[in-house]
């Protein structure tokens, strides 16, 4: 998991959506707080902060989801999006 990985290392993409649980909250929510108070809360993605989780010991997990997903991320992605609805 992180930005700088060589391509063929790469297996997927994280879009941003995350479930936890109890367990898993706290210590996101610890590391939130962090942020906040150091002023770079804004500065950091949600990789990022998963990424200073895993080097703190805790164990991630990926969940594959099957289906056709495209990569929307601006005004030029969105005309082909469309035609595959």
């Amino acid at each position: 998991m992180g930005k700088n990985l060589a391509e063929e290392c790469v297996d997927a993409e994280c879009f941003g959506l995350a479930r936890l649980n109890a367990k898993g909250s706290d210590p996101l929510r610890t590391e939130l707080d962090a942020l906040v108070e150091d002023g770079s809360l804004h500065s950091e993605g949600l990789v990022d902060r998963f990424y200073r989780l895993s080097t703190k010991g805790h164990e991630l997990y990926d969940a594959y989801v099957p289906g056709q997903w495209l990569d929307v991320d601006d005004a030029t992605n969105l005309l082909p999006a469309g035609k595959f609805l």
